[in-house]
């Protein structure tokens, strides 16, 4: 569908760009784009839903959070939009304005695990491994903490297959995400992110012993 672009057209080009974020609708995105959509703009992280302007720029309201465009996409783990903000020159080290992440940690936190695509689009893009937070955490941290999190879940699921299941994927992708960061030379600041991640992977193997046959056949 075509957005009518007269009067207030920044505003409801960048409420189409924040859809098609939101949708993962590379296509339409790459479209945008091409229209004049700026890749590195800043834009209201609550998606523009409440009242003020979508798009960061002089005189925007005060106590409103704009994040980059390409925050957002990593944040939500939507792969297809992040390779078509970089193809634009969307830069890989633009911040959030709360925590100041940037699109690789974003892509860490991501409520889904199943983001490994968005990670390695942003290490290939350039990302910086090593960055560090408002807080001081590096990418390997927040690992490390995700890695903290599931820990605390086994004992309470050991019985149920079904759910062990589950967490052996999630186990799965934090180590994943963990050696992707590691081959790139990243280190941890925290202490307790080391053995965090060396826990993980002692329970990817024994869950891969226990279940890695059924799930071959």
């Amino acid at each position: 569908m075509a957005d009518n672009l007269g009067e207030g057209g920044d505003e409801q080009l960048y409420q189409s760009v924040i859809r098609a974020i939101l949708l993962d609708d590379a296509s339409r995105l790459e479209s945008l784009l091409r229209r004049g959509a700026d890749a590195n703009a800043r834009v209201r992280s609550d998606g523009g839903e409440a009242e003020g302007d979508v798009l960061e720029r002089p005189g925007s309201p005060v106590g409103v959070i704009y994040d980059p465009v390409l925050v957002m996409a990593a944040r939500a783990g939507k792969g297809g939009c992040v390779r078509v903000l970089l193809k634009h020159g969307a830069a890989v080290d633009g911040r959030d304005a709360i925590r100041q992440q940037q699109p690789l940690t974003t892509a860490i936190l991501s409520p889904t695990l199943k983001n490994g695509d968005v990670i390695d689009r942003l290490l290939v893009a350039g990302a910086d491994v090593n960055d560090k937070d408002l807080h001081g955490w590096a990418a390997l941290d927040h690992v490390g903490a995700r890695a903290r999190a599931l820990l605390r879940e086994v004992d309470e699921v050991r019985e149920d297959f079904g759910d062990l299941r589950a967490l052996w994927s999630a186990f799965e992708a934090v180590a994943d995400m963990a050696a992707k960061l590691q081959a790139k030379g990243a280190t941890a600041t925290q202490q307790r992110t080391g053995v965090s991640l060396r826990e993980v992977n002692r329970h990817v193997r024994e869950l891969d012993a226990r279940f890695g046959q059924e799930r071959e056949r």
